[in-house]
């Protein structure tokens, strides 16, 4: 007799979807992980991440129809950390928010550094509004588009903000152009990448700066994790780039890579929640810590290292684009 979770694991493969390859639209794929994750609080599923043999993309496939995909957003441990009605004010809680100021501060900076002139700035994506909160307090003219509404209504309440409700495709006209767009873990999670991307080009000034941050599934922590990576994080992230399969993706929309670089904490997140994925006894955990600890340190220290071989293994890219000469208006 099947149980409930059966019936809705079953249920849920009626509405999957067979996909090509989401950047050069080849169907050409080949099996290389399968991955187990929780789709609701009573099942789990096995979800195929294969390789596309044409131009190396990770991807789900099959993956969920669109339609059904806010299902797993839903989940009790998904919801914005920021929109909790309730907050215990622990001391591991009070570390996250100092970390994350230091986070947004960093970002701002090396937004900056190369965009020295505030500008207008959009963030697609901008979840419950921090960054865009940072940027618009330190002069900047910012505006934010965010599927979640919940999410939307946070931002908009809390810091005052002018965000959009839904996706970049759907963003209405602003009737204006933008110094800066940014991307933070955005990318990896849409159905239509390639119109998401000529939508963000069509926003961007000539001289504009385009801020995409993906994690990096070449990185030293994704190959000593492997399936239990959580940046793999099925079924919501939909494609896994490298360096070198999102500079083709990006490239087919006239857009030139002019830096990259890693984030620093994402490296000992990602190791940390890898390694408590996989913790089954309680007395290994400080071993697991440790272990957390030499596999973030070294993501960050191969952040440090760059060629041109598109050999990238820092944990996350995090990559700054300006609009191909060429095509510039």
């Amino acid at each position: 007799m099947k149980t409930s979770a059966m019936l809705e694991t079953e249920s849920l493969q009626e509405d999957f979807e067979y996909t090509p390859c989401p950047v050069c639209h080849a169907n050409e794929p080949e099996i290389c992980e399968e991955v187990n994750a929780p789709v609701s609080e009573t099942a789990s599923a096995a979800f195929h991440l294969v390789r596309c043999r044409r131009c190396s993309l990770v991807y789900l496939n099959p993956r969920p129809a669109e339609r059904i995909s806010h299902r797993f957003y839903e989940q009790a441990y998904l919801p914005f950390v920021s929109a909790k009605e309730h907050q215990s004010g622990s001391s591991l809680e009070k570390l996250y928010a100092l970390l994350r100021r230091w986070n947004l501060r960093w970002k701002r900076r090396q937004i900056e550094a190369l965009r020295p002139q505030k500008g207008r700035l959009l963030d697609v994506g901008c979840g419950t509004g921090e960054f865009l909160h940072e940027m618009v307090r330190h002069g900047w003219h910012g505006k934010g588009v965010e599927r979640d509404r919940q999410a939307v209504q946070f931002a908009m309440n809390r810091y005052r903000l002018q965000v959009y409700a839904g996706g970049i495709e759907s963003l209405p006209d602003v009737g204006e152009a933008f110094d800066v767009i940014t991307m933070w873990h955005v990318l990896e999670h849409l159905y239509s990448p390639h119109q998401a991307l000529q939508k963000v080009r069509d926003l961007l000034r000539p001289q504009g700066i385009l801020v995409i941050a993906v994690p990096n599934v070449e990185s030293i922590d994704a190959r000593f994790y492997g399936k239990h990576w959580v940046a793999l994080d099925v079924p919501r992230h939909l494609q896994h780039f490298s360096l070198k399969t999102l500079r083709q993706l990006c490239e087919m929309h006239q857009l030139k890579l002019i830096r990259w670089q890693n984030l620093t904490l994402d490296s000992f997140f990602n190791a940390l929640m890898s390694e408590m994925k996989t913790q089954r006894f309680r007395w290994l955990a400080p071993l697991k810590w440790m272990r957390a600890g030499v596999v973030g340190s070294a993501a960050v220290a191969a952040g440090f290292i760059k060629t041109q071989k598109n050999a990238y293994r820092g944990s996350t890219l995090l990559t700054f684009w300006k609009k191909s000469v060429a095509h510039s208006e």
